[in-house]
């Protein structure tokens, strides 16, 4: 190979297909926001702010980790990429169910205290699975 030969980067298919479900995914995720601002009347709740933001947060960690699955299970281990989309999951359905649940009901400021609470839950359960995996995968190489 000379060293003027450019090499060109073709994404493979699953890259692309990652990419299509983690934007279908986004979309999903837009029409339940849109749905619960105006069934829930969340407008006009004090709590509008805090919920549109974690929703907001909510939405980069799954294009984080949907998105970019191809690669984050190329840097880690399969097992803990598995791990994480697991996580992820499961702070999904948390989050949402405590939004519709309590949206009205409880003052601004423990709405955003139950929310950091849990994302710092998510990330202390999500950045040591990470750790480990890229420390597994590096070991074994």
């Amino acid at each position: 190979m000379k060293d003027n030969d450019k090499v060109e980067y073709k994404p493979s298919v699953s890259a692309i297909g990652s990419i299509f479900l983690a934007l279908l995914i986004f979309m999903f995720l837009s029409i339940v926001y849109m749905v619960a601002f105006i069934v829930c009347d969340i407008q006009a709740s004090e709590n509008f702010l805090p919920t549109f933001l974690f929703m907001i947060v909510n939405s980069l960690v799954i294009i984080i980790v949907i998105g970019f699955g191809k690669t984050l299970s190329k840097i880690m281990a399969i097992a803990s990429y598995i791990s994480i989309a697991t996580i992820t999951v499961l702070y999904t359905l948390i989050l949402y169910i405590f939004i519709f649940a309590t949206y009205n009901i409880i003052s601004v400021k423990y709405y955003s205290l139950f929310h950091i609470l849990i994302l710092f839950i998510y990330f202390l359960l999500v950045l040591p699975t990470a750790l480990i995996g890229i420390n597994h995968k590096n070991n074994n190489i």
